[in-house]
């Protein structure tokens, strides 16, 4: 660039103005930085050369945002994330002056060759004894509604949401499908049902916590909630004006950013949102003010969610849990407090319009427990439910009935218990109590009551809720391609099965096998023998053991152990010669006549007293056992030995206890735990869990491998390693399957499942998908190459599956460009258009950039892109960007502009200053070139347009 630098005067003669031209020329990029296409793990680099005056510096950007600390002419990505696709360029500055690159875009891809899906067909259903009714409404006629955890009501399948008639009869006629629990509903006056909850689809439709049923159970197509909200709705208050108050849900309604509270109109949109915390109740009074209640506060908020500042409370002891309001505007609140600012309130207190306490209402001593809910009958009395057993010494257990004044209602004969502590309670016309809560034996959760107290109906039993995540779970492949599962359930697929059940292949109950009472408990341990018997380890509390069982689940007598163990045991090993070792907490290894930590028995069960570890070890536990291929006996946990501090956590015993080698570690190489053991078929061992440490001066992060002589092998680094293997389940070649999770959120593939190369880096060519964000315990590969996960729900095209999720070899939901408009040359002023072609699991998206542009086309977000009045500028390379939930395609096409003339002659480039006589420039046309000194001058050659050439003269 061409810039006059100063003027100068002539001392000796005032008169002469010599106008002097320097010269200045910008730093000069002699290299631009190239687009670069590439998969999640590559290496990345953006170079870029420079000359300048003086020392030349740079300044990395992504889409024009300087990258802290990118500063030199190169930038290197050394592990590039589908989250680092865009545009890159770099700032080059001298002494004088900056000039910024051509843009570079960068896209990255997932490279998957293996990819596994969710089975649908693989569908148990787990579930345990009793559940949670969270919320219940009265329709005309005495009809009830109730929503909660259950997945089974009244011995019938309803998954979340439920109707009876007046007599607590299940009605069959109604039956939405939901894929979640019920936290609250509300009955409208023409007999619709608002519902919310963390369910996500109502009858297969996206509902998104919140949906309008009508009556037969279909949706309600004209309240219009969209994708509904981001997260679970906890409560819900039906306004005067036909309006719905939704606590929870926060973040974004149907896209829109909400508050923790929002407001919907009648027709489900969003007019609406306040913030106030976690809310427990809430309620409308008679003005349309709506308050709101929840830990430690109490609140009003005008109808449109904005505060009211007449409303003042002081601090609150406790929870409030209840709200409900007289006709005359007098407020009573229920909670867990005991005081309410400095007047002491059981649990129950009433106040005026403006928040202040109501000295009139008098309870005495109060409630013994807490208040859940309260209803207010025409005539002034109260209602209220809870947990309490009691109320000023009258004992009524869980439901009381009290005057407008506050004292006990005389009337009430509420005595003895019912089968669930209140949860929720509300009143139909006829003066009934319609109670719901969580149900205990014998699984009853609902019931009417008269005006008087008496029972008049309970909801039949069988209430069970579907298990999520089965708790305590543990699982193995077993002979046949079934598989064993145990847990903290009592039914699969409706058949009962208490903590343990074998499943076929297909996922259905393997009738064939059944513990019957044998079990009330889930196993800590199991283990299958070759003939197909199963050891179990147990927790009786007095009693900690291990048990047999024959191949049809019954309980093998001929094999005993004797004592029980003083621990719990926690990992099972069968030895080359059939002998099982048994692994549980450590007190005092063989410290006494009965070992604590690790045992040996003799094949039915009596303690191989040859086995005796010659050392002792301090108190901690053991969870992993592996046995090596020479007999010996890998042992990891959380211990020390007392005589050998450097074996923290991982020790090697030969065929009768003794200590094996030195492993040439030092003692804080495995300083927080092992929690998995390999020994591969090399004779090599990898070592998972939550240690680190720098053995040989190699540092390690939760997982490692040993070479056959015990030293550290350095040729296998995985490194950095977060949240710890809890399982390593061996592959051919040496490579493992394990629940290590990717260190990359974005990377939704390796989210909880990683597929390990035989050198311990991860294989970019294994792609897990349809898990939630839930951490798996563990994973198994049954003998169909099918991966069975542990402790995750998973979820596909709507179906959720809870506990044990089965993935499949399947085609990948990643986006894949089928095809795209090819290069195209056309004239100044015609229309270019572009389409692509893609597959994937919708929904996908799309959007649209020009390769030497530092962003986004705005609006090009649709399959097409339409150019109209296509000028010189627009030619170049267009690039379309096709995503989904699962990954990123990208694919380039070309425009060639040219003009509607073409140059035979090209005029040269000149630089003057003052003019050369008899040489002239023409003026530029109209739009040809700008009018601050810059022209643009345009060449055409063969069909084809040169670059700009730039001509400034200031």
């Amino acid at each position: 660039m061409l810039s006059v630098s100063r003027l100068v005067i002539s001392a000796s003669s005032p008169a002469f103005l010599a106008l002097v031209v320097v010269l200045h020329a910008t730093p000069s990029i002699t290299q631009q930085p190239h687009a670069v296409v590439a998969v999640s793990g590559d290496a990345v680099f953006f170079n870029v050369a420079a000359t300048g005056t003086g020392q030349v510096g740079y300044q990395w950007r992504k889409f024009g945002f300087p990258l802290q600390g990118e500063t030199g002419s190169t930038l290197n990505l050394p592990s590039a994330k589908q989250t680092d696709t865009g545009f890159y360029d770099v700032v080059v500055t001298d002494a004088e002056s900056a000039v910024v690159s051509v843009p570079a875009q960068l896209t990255v891809q997932a490279l998957v060759t293996d990819t596994y899906r969710l089975d649908p067909s693989f569908m148990p259903l787990f579930e345990a004894d009793g559940a949670t009714v969270s919320s219940v409404g009265v329709a005309e006629g005495g009809i009830v509604y109730v929503g909660g955890t259950f997945s089974t009501i009244a011995g019938q399948r309803r998954q979340g949401l439920a109707r009876f008639k007046p007599a607590l009869t299940l009605d069959p006629g109604f039956t939405p499908i939901l894929d979640g629990g019920v936290r609250a509903l509300v009955v409208q006056p023409d007999g619709k049902v608002v519902i919310g909850g963390d369910f996500a689809r109502v009858n297969g439709m996206k509902q998104g916590g919140i949906s309008r049923l009508n009556p037969d159970g279909s949706i309600d197509e004209s309240f219009a909630s969209g994708s509904g909200f981001s997260d679970i709705v906890e409560r819900l208050l039906l306004l005067n004006n036909g309006n719905v108050v939704v606590a929870g849900g926060g973040g974004y309604y149907d896209g829109q950013l909400c508050g923790g509270s929002s407001i919907l109109s009648p027709d489900g949109r969003l007019v609406g949102s306040f913030g106030a915390g976690d809310v427990f109740a809430m309620a409308c009074q008679a003005d349309g003010k709506i308050l709101v209640a929840g830990r430690y506060y109490l609140r009003r908020f005008a109808a449109d969610g904005t505060p009211d500042p007449t409303f003042t409370v002081p601090d609150i002891s406790g929870l409030v849990r209840a709200v409900a309001v007289q006709s005359d505007g007098k407020i009573i609140v229920g909670g867990s407090f005991s005081a309410y600012g400095s007047v002491p309130a059981k649990r129950i207190v009433r106040l005026l319009a403006d928040g202040s306490v109501d000295s009139s209402f008098v309870v005495g001593s109060g409630f013994d427990d807490e208040v859940t809910s309260l209803r207010i009958f025409a005539d002034g009395r109260i209602i209220a439910g809870g947990s309490f057993r009691s109320f000023a010494g009258v004992e009524c257990a869980g439901v009381a009935m009290l005057s407008s004044t506050g004292s006990w209602e005389h009337g009430f004969v509420r005595a003895g218990s019912l089968p669930f502590s209140v949860a929720e309670l509300t009143t139909t016309p006829a003066n009934q109590i319609v109670v719901a809560g969580k149900g205990w034996s014998p699984n009853k959760s609902v019931a009417v009551l008269d005006e008087r107290g008496t029972v008049q109906a309970v909801a039949a039993s069988g209430l069970r809720s579907w298990l999520y995540v089965v708790r305590l779970g543990k699982a193995m492949a077993v002979s046949g391609g079934k598989w064993l599962i145990s847990g903290e359930f009592t039914h699969v697929d409706g058949a009962e099965r208490r903590s343990l059940v074998r499943l076929n292949a297909d996922g259905t109950v393997d009738l064939s096998f059944d513990s019957g009472d044998e079990l009330d408990i889930p196993a800590t341990a199991l283990l299958e023998q070759p003939d197909g018997k199963v050891l179990l380890g147990l927790d009786r509390g007095v009693g900690k053991t291990l048990i047999r069982l024959n191949v049809d689940g019954t309980r093998d007598t001929g094999f005993a152990v004797g004592a029980d163990f003083a621990t719990v045991p926690q990992a099972l090993s069968l030895l080359p010669d059939g002998r099982i070792a048994v692994a549980g907490a450590v007190r005092t290894w063989f410290g006494g006549p009965t070992s604590v930590a690790l045992a040996v028995l003799l094949p039915e069960g009596a303690a191989d007293l040859t086995y005796r570890p010659s050392k002792g070890a301090a108190i901690g536990s053991v969870s992993a056992l592996a046995v090596r291929g020479d007999g010996g006996l890998w042992v990891g946990g959380r211990f020390y030995w007392e005589q050998e501090g450097a074996y923290k956590h991982l020790a090697l015993l030969g065929a009768h206890g003794e200590l094996q080698g030195e492993f040439g570690l030092d003692g804080s190489a495995y300083d927080s735990g092992v929690r998995a053991i390999v020994d591969q078929e090399d004779g090599r061992v990898l070592i998972g869990g939550e240690f680190s440490g720098a053995p040989g001066g190699l540092y390690r992060q939760n997982l490692c491998r040993l070479n056959p002589d015990l030293s550290l092998d350095a040729g296998y680094d995985p490194g950095p390693v977060g949240g710890g293997p809890w399982c390593l389940v061996p592959l051919g070649g040496g490579g493992v399957l394990t629940n290590m999770p990717s260190q990359d959120p974005s990377d939704v593939s390796l989210r909880y499942i990683s597929r390990l190369t035989s050198q311990g880096t991860r294989d970019r060519g294994f792609a897990a998908f349809d898990l939630w964000d839930k951490p798996a315990t563990g994973v198994l590969v049954g003998d169909d190459r099918r991966i069975l996960v542990i402790g995750p729900n998973g979820k596909r095209n709507g179906t959720k599956l809870p506990s044990y999720t089965m993935l499949k070899p399947d085609a990948s939901p990643m986006p894949v460009i089928e095809a795209l408009t090819g290069d195209q040359t056309l004239t100044v002023g015609d229309t270019a258009s572009f389409a692509v072609l893609a597959s994937g699991e919708g929904p996908l998206t799309y959007r649209w950039s020009r390769e030497d542009s530092l962003s986004w086309i705005p609006d090009a977000t649709a399959s097409s892109l339409q150019l109209t009045s296509l000028g010189l500028f627009q030619d170049g390379g267009y690039t379309v960007v096709v995503g989904n939930d699962f990954g990123l395609a990208r694919a380039t096409t070309h425009l060639t502009v040219v003009d509607r003339f073409e140059i035979t002659r090209q005029p040269p480039a000149e630089v003057y200053g003052g003019g050369r006589p008899g040489s002239k420039w023409r003026p530029p046309a109209a739009g040809c070139c700008s009018t601050n000194g810059i022209g643009v001058i345009r060449a055409i050659r063969r069909g084809r347009f040169q670059k700009e050439r730039l001509l400034s003269l200031r």
